[in-house]
Order: C-alpha cells, then structure tokens, then sequence
C-alpha cells in the first residue's frame, strides 16, 4: 500500500471521475472516550435501608422531590471518594422516588466513569442514549451531536409541558464538562438531576451534598449484616477489622467476602492481616482498598486460580459490564464453567451483577490493573467473539422478507437487543482490537456496527469505530480490509454531516475496490457518493455519480444496488429540476424493491415516487404513491416514515381539491410526530394542515393551526420555517398564504 499513487480530487466533480491508482488522505477522527450505557432504574431496586445513610437519604429525597421549592433546576452533587457509597445511595434514592411515583418521564441511569483517562465518557456520546431512554424513536433522533442536544432538551421541554418529569443520575462524573450540557435548561423546573462525583463540581445552583465514610458503629453493623448474609457469626476482631477498613462500604464487602471464603480466619487475625501488609494503606482515603483487595486476589488465587485469573481478564477490558457468553470466550472455557468462576468472584464481593450482566467496581478495575494481564491473548478469543456475533446479528437487521439469516438469533427484535447490550464493549473492542494488532477483525467488527449504530443514531460511536478502523488500516497489506473500513468511515462521516472528509473517504474506498475488482461494492460507493454531492450542492456532479452506481449494479446482478442508486439518482434529478426523468427512475426502484421484498425500501422508494410525480404535474398518481408508502410503513412499525408519508399524501391531495381528505392524513402527520416527539416535523405537519382548512375556507381553524405550527417550530429552534410561518395570514388578515411554497419546499 505505500506505493500507492495517491489522487486527491477537492471541488465540485461534474461527469464520472476517472481515476488512477488509491486515493489516501487525513482522516478525520472524532475525540476518544467511552460509550455511554443509559439505563432505566425501577422501584424494585429499593433495599430496605444503606447502613449508616439515613439522614443522606432523607436529604437526597427532599433536594429531587419535584414538589419542593428548590429553584427551576435541583443538582444534588454527591461527593465522596472511590468506594464509600455514593452509586449506591443515588441508586437507593432514585428507586425510591420511582416508587413514589415523582418521574412519570422516566428514572435514568448513567455511569460517566470519569475517573478512567482512556473510558471517560464525553458528553456528545450521552446525547442519544439518553434520547434513546427517554422514548425517542430512533428514526427521531439526529445524526450530529449538536442537533442530538437541541432535540434532547426539546424532549425535557415537552415533557416539562406535558407533566412528565424525568429524573437523571448521572454518576462517575470527573468533571463539571461532562455533565453540564446535559443538565435540563432553565424553565424546565420539575427535572431532577443527581450526579455523583469524587470532586466539587463548578455547577451553578448546585446543592452539594458530601458524603463521608461509615463512622465506626454502622462499619460494625455493616460487617455483622454481610457476615449473616454468608451464614458467619462475628467474633471479638470485628471492632478492629471495622477500623482497619477505614469506614469504605466497598473495603468492608470485600473484606467480609474474605472472612466467608475462609472459615477458620477470624476478624482479628484478618485485621493484623491487612494492618502489617502496607502501614500507609489505611490513611483515611482511596489507598485504603489496596490492602484489603490484594489480600482478597491473593487469597482467591490460593483457593481458586481460575477464577483470579478470570478477574484479571475482565478488568483489563475497557467495556463497562460483561455477559456471561462473552466471559466464557474470554477465558477459553464453556458458558457453564465461566457461570461458576463468575459466581466465586461476586461471593468474594470483586463482582457484582447488574441486569444479568457481571461488573467490577472501578477502583477494583484499576488496582487490577497494576497486576500482569495472566493470558493477552484472552483479548483476541473475546475479539473474535464479538466479531463473530456481531455479524450474525447484523445479518439479521440487513435481511429483508425470504431471507435466510443465521441461527444465533430467533429474529432481527432478539439482534437488536444484543447489540443494545453489547454496545459500549463493541465499540472499545474495535480499539483494543487495533492496539493488539489484529487489525482485520477491528475492521470487521467496526463494518459489522455500521447499520446498528446507523440505526441508533449513535453517530459519535460510528465515526470513532470508523475512524480507528481506518487509521489502523493503513499499512494493511489485505486491500479489501483497507477498502471496507474507509467505506464505513464515508458513511459515518455522511450521517454526522462532515461532508467533504466524507466525500475524501468515499473516494479512497472508491480507489481500493476498483483496484481490487470489486464491481459491485465500488457501484455502492458511487451511490453514497452521490448522496454527498447532493448535500453539497452539487446535482449535477451526482446525477453522474449515481447513474455510474446503478450501471455498477447491473452489471454485477446487484438489484438491490440498482434500486438504491434509482433511488437516489431520482432525487438528484429532482434536485436538477428533471422531475419527469425521476418519475421513471423512481418506478424502476419502487419494481426492484417489490422483487426484492424489501418491504422498507418499497415503502421509501414509493414516497419518493409520489414526490416526483407532484413535481412533474400528476397529482393523483403521486396520491396512490403516497398512499401505498404510508401502509407499507406502518406495516413494518416505521412512525417516522408513516408521518413523512402521511405529510406528503396530504400535500398530494390538497393538490387535486380532496380537502377533507386531506385533512384526514395531515391530523395522522400531526398524530405520528406527536407520538415521536418531534416538534419541527410536527410544525410542518400544522402548516399543511393549515392550508388544507384555509382552502376549505375555514380560515379560522387554520389559523389556529399556523399558531401551534409556530409553537412547535420555537420548541424545536427551527427559525427559518418560523419565519415562513409569520407571513400566513394573522387573525385579521384575509390575503392567500404567501409562504406555502417555501415551506413545502423546506419540507
């Protein structure tokens, strides 16, 4: 690859681009950190009480009580150091004030794990998870992290409206950047916040509340409930090995887990254990874990090597959480005996498990660490694990009606929800993948992510798998590695709106599979390039690109290439002013895709047929087109395309004079878009059906449907389709609506 000719072609390209040799360049990466998991927390997880935090707990619920009189915004900053139970008491007071009742908008989890250079998690990564968490569709949710935070405090803003308070937990937080553009905007009083940190955050408004270690007395309750737990009476030593765990909840666990691995080691012989094994362990903070931990691994490594080992494995992984299934790769060893060491290591109390899945506490993570990972190539089975999985499930969300799709998973809901799951550890496995030199199967796992997080719109995560894909790739000897993984790089940058590094890197995946004779995968490369060029204004320059793509397809026998490039080519056209011409291409889409099965892509190819027949002057063959999209959407569970298809039927028919009919499909637009939480589409929504009511000449009504359009356009900051709906006529005026073309067109 390094004697490469490189070509590098910038500007507007108009014709077919003719090149010589593989194109390389910068890449643009996105800036490193970890995936944010949002979980939802129940009531259910209520215990009956933390040890020693009454009154912490009793504070706590005041401050996020949406009925208290704290100010438009309450931020309950718990600080503590690593281990003293700061998770664990805004998890205790958050299933509490679910049990009550406080947040019908929902209870949200998420661990920021602030307190790790390489897994921090950056707040354009929290965006659509959390939109994810709080209801939106995915087709809702935006592709750049800009537009994810307008829509995300659009959301709380409604909810607010709407008597659906949400309350965040936003824990691990190492820094006030990571949580304060997440916290709800002012005016949206009823949102409750509660982040945990090690530090004091400079957050304006905060109450902060610090929590300190156990004092002495609820130390010794605390070793007496976890002993009974374990069936262990205390003895005399128990004073002793409280203070020697310096009050830390997590020391006492582990140390408790020490006593009932051993049952002949007593309180007071452990506590001279721990005390004469490092004299500075013990000063009041995080080193007074140290100790008691390596005492723990030590000990379990005497009585259960396997099981130590296994512990070391887990915490050099970078994921958050672990499956069973993935642990069992990791160790080499079936899912049964993976069950059974997994099981020792949360006895010992070094794991916990949470939603069926093992986590370590993060200051276990890192004193794991500064030990010797005992087998690296554990990482590579886990790699190809992850690999392995994550293609049989994308071959699921891919497949469309006839099919066949692999075994490892009943259907394309059970797929989806592995990769939920899997999520954050995929895209640190791609990392980990690269830094170990496997480089072909972080590229292939990055390629395996594209739809899922496509789907998602987990747009940050894509571009960064992308991105290390492709740096990675560089000196790749096997060309079609290199070639996909900058493909996956030009789609992810597309969706995230980086248009001219995505035009780059479509070229360069361009380059490697012609070299490599690759017909068909270049004629989809000309298509995604095609669909840049359009959204950098340049029609023409992809009516080429795309007419190259669909002459690619057919020539390699790929129809469902063919009838994406139709697709998109008939949009270029449109785009050109050659509606007529699109009318045809569209057609060609909408029988391949029929052929195909693909009842998704029928649904598109149809919606945008109708759309080019209104374009063309044939308003009631656009009304079938639209009508056939809309069922078709709604049959494959698609309420964004629904509500697209249902705002375009409406405009179809307003066109031949079938008002009321086209009342009926603007109320269902408007239905959808309120289903979806999205206000802009909503507005637009408003508007057409304005105008149906105002051709009606029931200017009143339409009026008030031009009000709750400028509403939602303010919700959504959409100021140039505001602008367009001030100049519909006010309540005395009774002139035409000005603004109809420019919003149709906006649309």
């Amino acid at each position: 690859m390094s004697d490469a000719v490189v070509n590098l072609a910038l500007g507007v390209v108009n014709g077919v681009l003719v090149q010589a040799g593989v194109i390389t360049g910068g890449v643009h990466g996105v800036r490193a950190g970890g995936v944010a998991v949002v979980t939802a927390i129940r009531a259910a997880e209520a215990t009956d009480g933390l040890i020693g935090r009454d009154d912490e707990v009793r504070r706590l619920l005041d401050l996020v009580n949406p009925r208290s009189p704290s100010g438009p915004v309450v931020l309950s900053a718990v600080a503590g150091m690593g281990g003293i139970g700061k998770t664990a008491l805004a998890r205790q007071v958050a299933a509490v004030a679910a049990g009550r009742g406080w947040f019908p908008g929902g209870v949200l989890f998420v661990d920021l794990r602030g307190y790790s250079a390489d897994e921090a998690v950056r707040p354009e990564s929290v965006f659509a998870p959390l939109l994810r968490g709080l209801g939106v569709h995915d087709d809702q949710i935006p592709g750049g992290a800009d537009e994810q935070a307008t829509v995300y405090h659009q959301v709380l803003h409604d909810g607010e409206r709407q008597g659906r308070s949400v309350l965040l937990v936003l824990d691990n937080a190492g820094s006030s950047e990571q949580v304060r553009d997440l916290i709800p905007a002012p005016g949206t009083s009823a949102h409750r916040v509660v982040v945990t940190t090690r530090d004091t955050l400079s957050l304006p408004g905060a109450h902060l509340l610090t929590l300190d270690v156990l004092d002495i007395d609820a130390a010794v309750e605390m070793l007496h409930r976890t002993l009974r737990e374990h069936g262990r009476a205390a003895d005399c030593g128990i004073v002793d090995l409280a203070r020697v765990c310096a009050g830390l909840p997590l020391a006492i666990r582990i140390a408790t887990g020490l006593l009932a691995d051993d049952p002949d080691l007593t309180a007071a012989e452990l506590a001279a254990e721990l005390t004469t094994a490092d004299a500075t362990s013990f000063a009041h903070g995080e080193t007074a874990l140290t100790a008691v931990f390596a005492a723990s691994v030590d000990r379990l490594a005497v009585r259960d090597p396997a099981a130590a080992r296994l512990l070391l494995m887990l915490c050099a992984e970078p994921g958050p959480d672990i499956s069973t299934e993935a642990c069992a790769a990791l160790a080499g060893v079936a899912v049964t005996t993976a069950t059974a060491r997994l099981r020792t290591l949360t006895q010992a109390h070094l794991l916990a498990r949470v939603n069926r899945r093992w986590r370590a506490h993060d200051l276990i993570r890192k004193h794991a660490r500064t030990r010797p990972h005992p087998e690296p190539v554990a990482t590579v089975r886990l790699l190809a694990h992850y690999t392995a999985t994550a293609l049989a499930a994308d071959a699921h969300l891919r497949a469309w009606s006839g099919h066949d799709v692999p075994h490892r998973f009943a259907d394309r809901a059970e797929a989806l929800a592995w990769f939920d799951a899997e999520h954050a550890n995929l895209v640190s496995a791609v990392g980990r993948g690269v830094d170990l030199g496997t480089v072909s199967l972080g590229a292939r796992l990055a390629q395996a992510m594209t739809t899922y997080l496509s789907w998602r719109r987990y747009v940050a995560d894509w571009v960064r798998v992308a991105t290390t894909a492709a740096r990675a790739t560089r000196d790749e000897e096997d060309m079609g590695v290199w070639a996909h993984a900058w493909d996956v790089l030009g789609l992810a940058l597309q969706h995230n709106d980086q248009l001219p590094e995505a035009y780059e890197a479509h070229h360069v995946a361009m380059g490697a599979y012609q070299a490599m004779g690759e017909v068909w995968r270049e004629g989809m490369v000309w298509s995604s390039l095609g669909v840049t060029l359009v959204r950098l204004g340049s029609p023409i320059a992809a009516i080429s690109a795309q007419e190259e793509a669909r002459a690619l397809a057919e020539t390699s026998g790929d129809r469902h290439g063919e009838a994406i490039a139709c697709n998109n080519l008939g949009l270029a056209l449109r785009e050109s002013g050659r509606s007529t011409e699109a009318v045809g291409v569209h057609h060609r889409a909408v029988s391949l895709m029929a052929r195909l099965r693909d009842r998704r892509g029928l649904a598109t190819a149809y919606d945008n047929l109708g759309l080019a027949l209104r374009e063309a002057g044939e308003p009631s063959r656009a009304e079938v087109a639209h009508r056939a999209a809309a069922r078709l959407y709604r049959e494959v569970g698609d309420r964004h395309g629904e509500a697209t298809a249902a705002n375009n039927l409406g405009a179809a028919l307003r066109r031949v004079g079938k008002v009321n009919a086209a009342i009926t499909a603007h109320r269902q637009a408007v239905a959808c878009c309120r289903w979806l939480g999205d206000r802009s589409r909503e507005g637009v929504a408003w508007v057409n059906l304005g105008l149906d009511l105002w051709q009606g000449r029931r200017g009143d009504e339409a009026r008030r449907c031009w009000t709750e359009a400028a509403a939602a356009f303010r919700d959504a900051n959409s100021h140039s389709l505001l602008a367009h709906v001030e100049n519909l006529p006010g309540p005395s005026e009774h002139r035409e609506p000005t603004a109809r073309a420019s919003i149709q067109e906006s649309v």
